[in-house]
């Protein structure tokens, strides 16, 4: 699979209906929490996810990240064609912004937040991405939802730090 596969399921699951990840195992999909501000010091608890990354795909194969912290409340994520980060894909960021912190514009809002993990959900949607840090080189990404015939899907993909 292309280097261009997580990016592209990222946002054709938070576009539309999780078709694109029939083939994931089922669980529970969660609710989205009540709406809260957020502090500037809890958007930089984010910094853990910070650094060089490759992903590993469910059916096999890579892809690659790097995150970091373009200013104290815009953190960036660029992914890359391959393993020698020299040819960026996509670009994305999630800001913090007047107690708000979103991705995707502001269609993913953050809803669970605190040093080991961060829970996007987005507004009318079954949809969630969960980030959830395992150590200091290891963190998961977790999307999941519902399919169109209303079956729970999910997605797991483990991040490993690169040098």
């Amino acid at each position: 699979m292309s280097s261009r596969f997580f990016p592209a399921l990222l946002a054709a699951f938070m576009a539309a209906p999780m078709a694109a990840v029939a083939q994931s195992a089922a669980v529970a999909a969660t609710a989205a929490a009540p709406a809260r501000a957020w502090t500037l010091r809890e958007f930089q608890s984010l910094r853990w996810l910070e650094g060089r990354w490759r992903g590993q795909l469910p059916g096999g194969g890579f892809f690659y990240e790097e995150r970091g912290f373009a200013d104290d409340s815009t953190l960036f994520t660029r992914t890359y064609s391959d393993s020698t980060f020299t040819t960026v894909s996509e670009r994305g960021e999630t800001t913090f912004r007047g107690g708000v912190i979103a991705s995707g514009g502001d269609r993913r809002r953050v809803s669970s937040l605190d040093a080991s993990h961060v829970v996007f959900t987005t507004a009318g949607s079954s949809s969630m991405v969960r980030f959830d840090r395992r150590s200091n080189d290891h963190w998961t990404a977790t999307l999941s939802g519902t399919d169109r015939e209303g079956r729970a899907r999910s997605v797991v993909y483990e991040m490993q730090r690169l040098p």
